[in-house]
């Protein structure tokens, strides 16, 4: 794929989603080793319906695709009743 000049278009879109949190101070823990350790990340909340009557605390991280190894060593460093909260996604 080409743009206007000719040149090829690059993505920089790498986003991968790396693990699911439902409760808020395990987002918070995970948040902290990853800045720490450098790593980017955001964090996307499924929406819900506007009448839906229960309140969905489960978020997603995503990551680089190439900070994946650093995010699983990253996670290595909590406590295991911190990890033990974490859902790990796989890619696919």
């Amino acid at each position: 794929m080409r743009n206007a000049d000719n040149l090829p278009v690059m993505s920089f879109n790498h986003e991968v989603p790396f693990c699911e949190v439902e409760k808020e101070e395990i987002k918070t823990k995970l948040e902290k080793v990853l800045l720490k350790e450098r790593i980017s990340y955001y964090i996307q909340w499924p929406k819900t319906g506007y009448f839906s009557s229960t309140k969905k605390t489960t978020c997603i991280f995503y990551i680089n695709d190439l900070q994946r190894e650093g995010a699983e060593a990253a996670l290595k460093l909590l406590e295991e009743s911190v990890v033990a909260n974490v859902k790990i996604l796989t890619c696919g």
